[in-house]
């Protein structure tokens, strides 16, 4: 793999962490949500794709957000 490619995927990554953290701080009040993160990444033709998948226990909902890198 080469180091440019790599530094672009840490870039993603630091990014896409930071959006969980952002996003956990904002639902710790929120008891009835069970989270559940399925990490995915896919990478095809320079785009990153980050998928996070969040389950609402309450009401059985999948909600899937999906964060795209170039």
């Amino acid at each position: 793999m080469s180091r440019k490619l790599y530094k672009k995927i840490l870039k993603g990554f630091s990014s896409v962490l930071d959006r969980i953290k952002f996003f956990f701080y904002h639902l710790q009040k929120i008891s009835t949500l069970s989270i559940k993160i399925i990490f995915m990444t896919v990478i095809n033709q320079g785009y990153y794709y980050f998928f996070l998948i969040v389950c609402d226990r309450s009401k059985g909902v999948h909600k899937n957000d999906t964060l795209l890198y170039e």
